[in-house]
C-alpha cells in the first residue's frame, strides 16, 4: 500500500511552496494541511520543533525542517539524481531557493 503524505504549513506560500511544487512535479498526491490561527495553535505543541512546515508520513512519522522534507520527497520519488553528482546540483538549487527565500 502506498505511503499517505500530510504536509503542514501555513495558509501562505513561505517554505512550504517549494515542498507543495516537489509534490507536483512528482505527480504525487498529498493531503495540504494548511493551518491558521486556533489550528495553529493546536498543533504547534505536537511538532518537533514548535515550528513548520511539517511533513508527517503514514499519520505516524514527523519529518521538519524545509530542507530534510525537500530531500526526502526528492528521494521518495527519484527527483534528487542517479549518483552523488547529481545529487549535489539538486543540494544546489534547494540551497539557491533557500538564500533567496532569505533574502526576501
Amino acid at each position: 500500500m502506498p505511503a499517505k503524505y500530510k504536509l503542514s504549513y501555513f495558509a501562505g506560500r513561505g517554505r512550504g511552496e517549494v515542498l507543495r511544487l516537489l509534490f507536483a512535479g512528482a505527480g504525487q498526491e498529498f493531503e495540504d494541511d494548511r493551518l491558521t490561527g486556533d489550528s495553529w495553535a493546536a498543533f504547534k505543541p505536537k511538532t518537533p520543533y514548535g515550528q513548520m512546515p511539517i511533513l508527517t508520513v503514514d499519520n505516524k512519522t514527523m519529518i521538519n525542517q524545509t530542507g530534510a522534507i525537500a530531500r526526502f520527497i526528492a528521494r521518495e520519488f527519484g527527483l534528487y539524481g542517479t549518483n552523488n553528482l547529481e545529487s549535489s546540483k539538486c543540494d544546489v538549487i534547494f540551497e539557491t531557493y533557500n538564500d533567496v527565500f532569505t533574502e526576501m
